[in-house]
């Protein structure tokens, strides 16, 4: 690109020798020691502008190629995902001097749309703006006109690049371009042509490039970018109308993403929602890290949210996207809450409308100290809240921590206008016999405790993994192991009645389904558990559906059993949630039922991380993973 090109492309945002003195500034700024480090990026060596899409189980990226001084590059390239985290290169998939006979260099900031079962890829070459068409979204794609879509003669106070095709719900398809100015015009079914006359000029305050719209709840979205790309401060901002067509009208919280620390030059994005969710994902350039500028930059990922206004929240730049769909069929819908090491999650909403989390913590077979706790507002972003409890205060607890044992599987419960914790104690002489289980209750009503112990003296359960459950009527159960329940006095003191050993009435005998430790707890030929460990309950439309872990060939799973009274009898079991096993289970305000996952054998999608994925109930009643 030449100077007086430069400089053309520069001057809608602001003076250049200002610009250029600015950037030069920031990039001395120094970095400090306590700046966070971001993510890396989710493409190897130089690309830009990314557009992100998704067609079916499968996202897309297409990004500038990047790298050459004057944005030089002749050719756009594809990169496919399943999860958002793992990219594979599906190679160039447009090359000017081969598939174009109007333009040979410059090729920017392209976007992908689909129509009429085909696939439109819209991209800037030589400061026009062209279209080619594929029967997939990975090409190869060929040009349909021979000429380009949006000629640079036909708007000359602006650039005619960086274009963007938004399809509306009723199939009909916009197309936004521009730099400098911003402009829209309706396409017509083809997707190809348009009438010149429509063209609306729907530029906002503080426009520069990028142009890109999506909707949400009725609402249409104008996002931007601001200031020149080699600058740092280059930001994204949005306006938002009731028409693709306008007019908009500007956020107040604008830029919602910039930069930050080492980030430089936050910009020039794209939107993709999750199919099936209100999760949505920002891809954007920054500098390459570190010595990069406005022509080496790299492609991010981050996740995007609303308020419950509606309203883009700021883009959190040190944020990755989790992986998605690492379940695979058998868990779809799985994501991983943070990266932190932690077995057999739980997860309650208390009344102040955070979500708190636990779980066994590191070092999971030896000495731990006891309970730790983490908060979210919204199941995503978590904060550490520390310890909340360290066990060995109450009586029966010494010999445990004079063998120093670990304490297992806590569990959060908000009951009776307080929290309360329960937690297990593996054997202290090495045998399950002298296992135990306990209840905390925090006196304050506060998640952070102080926490006493219901039962100091004396263990209330004689085996690990213990659960709450609150029935329709208000009665609390004491729940552990793998089906043992006692219904707990009304001040939740202790237990009012012996356990019970709930059992199945359809045995399964197949070895393939039960763990080598099953003939040690409940006989070599006792075949009615749900499952050997992990109890949990919860109630759904009038039925009671116990559950177990259990190994089903080698996977760790959550087993189901179901009855109409809580002490049975209980139907056949039968494995509800692969690699799930020692799970929990809550509802969001949407009334959508999930469980929680950690992951503890082989082949499970990741293991010891904490994670959720959403569950239904089949006409029968019967628990299954949510299916997209």
């Amino acid at each position: 690109m030449n100077v007086l090109l430069q400089t053309f492309r520069a001057c809608w945002a602001w003076p250049l020798t200002c610009g250029l003195l600015v950037a030069w500034l920031g990039n001395l700024a120094p970095a400090s020691a306590q700046s966070p480090v971001p993510p890396p990026a989710v493409l190897p060596d130089f690309h830009a502008d990314p557009h992100i899409a998704v067609f079916g189980d499968t996202f897309y990226l297409y990004p500038t190629t990047d790298g050459f001084e004057g944005w030089s590059s002749s050719s756009f390239s594809c990169w496919s995902s399943k999860d958002l985290r793992q990219w594979k290169k599906e190679g160039v998939i447009l090359d000017f001097p081969r598939d174009l006979t109007w333009a040979k260099t410059r090729a920017w900031a392209p976007a992908i749309a689909a129509k009429n079962g085909k696939y439109y890829f819209y991209f800037s070459a030589e400061q026009n703006i062209g279209v080619a068409v594929a029967d997939r979204p990975t090409g190869p794609f060929k040009d349909p006109l021979g000429k380009p879509l949006v000629s640079k003669s036909l708007f000359p106070k602006m650039q005619a690049i960086d274009p963007m095709v938004f399809v509306d719900d009723d199939g009909s398809a916009y197309l936004y371009w521009g730099q400098g100015r911003c402009k829209v015009v309706k396409l017509h079914d083809d997707m190809i042509s348009f009438n010149p006359a429509d063209v609306r000029d729907i530029t906002p305050p503080g426009y520069n490039e990028g142009s890109f719209v999506l909707k949400r709840k009725g609402v249409y979205y104008l996002m931007w970018s601001q200031y020149d790309t080699r600058d740092p401060r280059y930001c994204v901002n949005y306006a938002t109308s009731d028409s693709p067509l306008g007019p908009f009208t500007n956020a107040a919280n604008n830029p919602i993403l910039s930069q930050s620390g080492a980030v430089k030059g936050a910009g020039h994005h794209s939107v993709v929602q999750i199919p099936g969710r209100d999760e949505w994902v920002i891809a954007y350039h920054r500098f390459r890290i570190p010595d990069g500028d406005g022509y080496h930059r790299e492609t991010c990922l981050s996740p995007m949210r609303f308020d419950a206004e509606g309203r883009i929240q700021k883009v959190n730049v040190f944020e990755p996207v989790a992986p998605l769909n690492v379940g695979g069929d058998k868990l779809p819908g799985l994501r991983k809450l943070m990266d932190t090491p932690l077995r057999d999650t739980s997860i309650c909403r208390g009344p102040d409308g955070m979500w708190y989390m636990t779980g066994t913590v590191a070092p999971f077979w030896s000495y731990n100290e006891g309970i730790k706790l983490w908060k979210s507002p919204d199941l995503t972003n978590w904060t550490a809240m520390g310890f909340v409890w360290k066990y060995g205060e109450s009586p029966w607890h010494k010999p445990y921590l004079e063998k120093k044992k670990p304490l297992w599987a806590p569990e959060i419960h908000y009951l009776k206008g307080t929290f309360w914790l329960t937690y297990s104690l593996p054997g202290w002489d090495g045998t399950a016999k002298t296992s135990g289980a306990g209840l905390l209750k925090s006196t304050t009503g506060k998640p952070e405790g102080p926490y006493q112990d219901v039962q100091p003296n004396e263990r209330m359960g004689d085996e690990i993994d213990a659960s709450l459950f609150e029935d329709d009527d208000g009665t609390v159960y004491f729940l552990w192991h793998s089906g043992k329940i006692a219904r707990m006095k009304p001040d939740m003191t202790g237990l009012a009645e012996p356990y019970r050993w709930l059992k199945t009435t359809v045995p399964d005998p197949n070895p393939r389904h039960h763990s080598n430790l099953c003939p040690g707890i409940f006989g070599r030929d006792s075949f009615d558990h749900v499952g050997y460990e992990g109890m949990f309950m919860l109630k759904v439309n009038g039925r009671y559906y116990l559950c177990c872990a259990e190994h089903f060939d080698s996977r760790y799973s959550c087993a189901v059993a179901t009855a109409t009274n809580i002490y049975g009898p209980y139907s056949a079991r039968y494995e509800a949630l692969p690699h799930a096993g020692h799970n929990t289970f809550f509802k969001d305000d949407r009334g959508q039922w999930w469980s929680t996952y950690f992951g503890s054998d082989a082949k499970a999608p990741w293991q010891e991380r904490p994670g959720v994925f959403p569950i239904e109930f089949d006409p029968t009643g019967r628990m299954q993973p949510k299916r997209p």
